[in-house]
């Protein structure tokens, strides 16, 4: 297991890869990425101006030791500043082809491409991929694309965001999985995620085309929010779920059941064409009706007084998801003994 070092604004050279001559500019960092062996870690820093895609294409980790690649300070410290991989209108940041498995990303930004920042090749059977604090920003399509591989899975996103990409925020494919993610101000959709993937806590808002989340059969929902999208708030395939979330003034549907979907404790509201298309397609109700479900009970709305409630789930446990009182979620994690309260007045 050993580190190796890449700085972007250096001129260019390929030195040692040592934390005191650390290898240099885009071509640096593709020899970074291609000396990576299971449980090493590249550390990098400052700003990464391509002229051509990076690959990751060379190594594999593996169950118990992954490969890592981890922005930095300007002193090598891992202490949440980002690095910067600016495509300089090539294709892609990165392209991932052939199967690679067990990185770890963190602490990086993909921008600028004219395509994807970050593309799954069409090799790809499964990646177990971690991204985390990484940011994909103003791209000429998705900011990250795993769909490009029909077989793709294994992403697993925290805390990241998907923000100003021409068309999808984040792409993904079968068992993908963004845990506390933002995806804002994307051309066409914030999140696409396919069977067995899930979204926890996501903040998707702002987008354009086709709205907030859309979900293939067996992905699901959970404690997002999806507001003031153009278009639907979340569009679901069959058997899809949908719980603990809240989808508030979209430009059309809060939710478009397109298969019939499961609906668990959800607030909708404030959307132009309606809270739910297609009642019937929806397995339960949601905004204080409860339907095919025998315990727990709904979540309220007080619009003229700006209260907010938790939502009360099923059997009496409380979502992470509360309305503060500036009408922006709130993450407050509840159990089954805890009054629901608005926020302020815990």
């Amino acid at each position: 297991m050993a580190d190796y070092y890449a700085d972007g604004t250096a001129s260019g050279g390929l030195n040692n890869g040592s934390q005191s001559d650390p290898w240099e500019g885009a071509a640096g960092l593709q020899t970074l990425l291609d000396t990576l062996t299971a449980g090493d870690t590249g550390y990098i820093r400052n700003t990464f101006t391509l002229t051509a895609p990076l690959d990751i294409d060379q190594n594999s980790g593996n169950t118990s030791a992954t490969i890592n690649l981890i922005g930095t300070n300007g002193s090598w410290v891992v202490d949440g500043t980002q690095a910067r991989i600016d495509a300089n209108a090539t294709t892609n940041c990165v392209i991932y082809a052939n199967t690679f498995l067990y990185w770890r990303v963190e602490n990086i930004v993909f921008e600028k491409a004219t395509g994807t920042g970050v593309e799954a090749g069409a090799a790809i059977s499964s990646a177990n991929t971690t991204f985390q604090n990484c940011h994909f920003f103003d791209n000429g399509a998705h900011g990250f694309d795993g769909e490009a591989a029909a077989n793709a899975s294994g992403w697993l996103f925290v805390r990241c965001r998907f923000t100003d990409n021409d068309s999808y925020g984040l792409y993904g494919r079968s068992f993908t999985f963004p845990l506390l993610c933002e995806s804002r101000n994307n051309g066409s959709l914030g999140m696409y995620l396919s069977s067995g993937s899930c979204a926890m806590n996501c903040f998707v808002s702002d987008n354009g085309g086709i709205g907030g989340i859309r979900l293939i059969s067996f992905a699901v929902a959970a404690n997002c929010v999806c507001d003031d999208n153009t278009g639907d708030g979340l569009v679901t395939a069959a058997a899809s779920g949908v719980i603990g979330c809240r989808a508030t003034n979209n430009s059309e549907y809060g939710i478009d059941p397109l298969g019939v979907a499961s609906l668990y404790y959800n607030y909708f509201n404030g959307n132009t064409l309606g809270t739910i298309k297609t009642p019937a397609n929806a397995a339960t109700e949601i905004d204080g009706v409860e339907t095919n479900l025998t315990t727990g009970s709904e979540g309220y709305e007080d619009a003229d007084n700006g209260k907010y409630n938790l939502i009360l789930g099923a059997a009496g446990y409380r979502t992470i998801v509360a309305i503060g009182d500036n009408n922006q979620a709130v993450f407050a994690r509840g159990v089954s003994n805890v009054p629901i309260v608005h926020p302020r007045e815990n």
